[in-house]
């Protein structure tokens, strides 16, 4: 190996592996953060709660009378669908803004460049965690009760943000050198939100349809994720795809990293 991309890539090692462990900074930072973006409200980080809950509501019942399908069936399912989704566009979006919002630190602060990846994802975490509520809230209204697949939970949510990681790195580092990429990407999923099963059920498709939507990445990453709230243990193919996705994603995404790097501070 040649020894400038021997020091790029042990430099790209050392930088996620600091930027992890100084967890304190992005903890920390990201709860100021949340607390600042709502400071003067009373409900606080709670308004997107409501915000998701009305939206989920309203979905529930207006896409239950079209589809013909069982309420008390859909409605969960719309919940932990469109809360999961949020978290997902959410963390891409401000993923792609990572380092572009925080160029000053950067500048200014030798730091990991991790660590602002991190503190995006931590910050969504928190609002996914009381989001999340919504589901819960719906759940105990239509008798849904917790099951063996939330023992699973753990490690779904983990994988989530497995690939959240990535995406929010790709995304970050592409961005900083193209700042049209951030209103490509929330243009983008305007579009995938219904090429991706947030608001259907992918057994209502006829098999070509779902050919297609199966071959969106964000469909197994979203599958992963909700099935367990809906006392679903997930299918092993929906396994494979999701850590096939993680391993492929975060070779790239780390390629990408270990290439542009270095040119973060000057492209910012």
């Amino acid at each position: 190996m040649d020894p400038v991309i021997r020091r790029q890539f042990a430099r790209a090692v050392e930088d996620l592996r600091s930027g992890t462990c100084t967890w304190r900074i992005w903890f920390v930072l990201g709860l100021a953060e949340v607390r600042q973006r709502y400071r003067r409200s009373r409900l606080g980080p709670f308004w997107v709660t409501v915000a998701v809950g009305l939206q989920a509501l309203v979905m529930g019942y207006l896409l239950s009378y079209l589809f013909q399908v069982d309420v008390n069936r859909h409605l969960p399912f719309i919940c932990v669908s469109l809360v999961t989704w949020t978290f997902i566009v959410s963390a891409v979006n401000e993923g792609a803004n990572s380092f572009i919002v925080m160029y000053n630190l950067i500048l200014q602060v030798k730091r990991p460049l991790w660590t602002y990846v991190m503190l995006t994802l931590w910050r969504n975490a928190i609002v996914y965690a009381h989001t999340i509520i919504v589901f819960f809230a719906v759940a105990i209204v239509f008798g849904i009760r917790p099951s063996a697949t939330y023992l699973v939970l753990p490690v779904v949510l983990g994988i989530l943000l497995l690939n959240m990681g990535w995406i929010a790195l790709a995304a970050g580092l592409v961005s900083t050198r193209y700042r049209d990429v951030p209103l490509l990407i929330s243009s983008l999923f305007n579009v995938l939100v219904w090429l991706t099963p947030v608001f259907y059920q992918i057994d209502m498709l006829g098999a070509r349809t779902r050919f297609l939507i199966e071959l969106n990445p964000l469909t197994p990453l979203l599958e992963l994720a909700r099935a367990p709230y809906l006392n679903i243990f997930p299918s092993a193919s929906t396994w494979l795809s999701c850590l096939g996705i993680s391993v492929f994603g975060w070779l790239f995404a780390f390629g990408l990293f270990v290439r542009a790097r270095a040119r973060i501070p000057y492209w910012l």
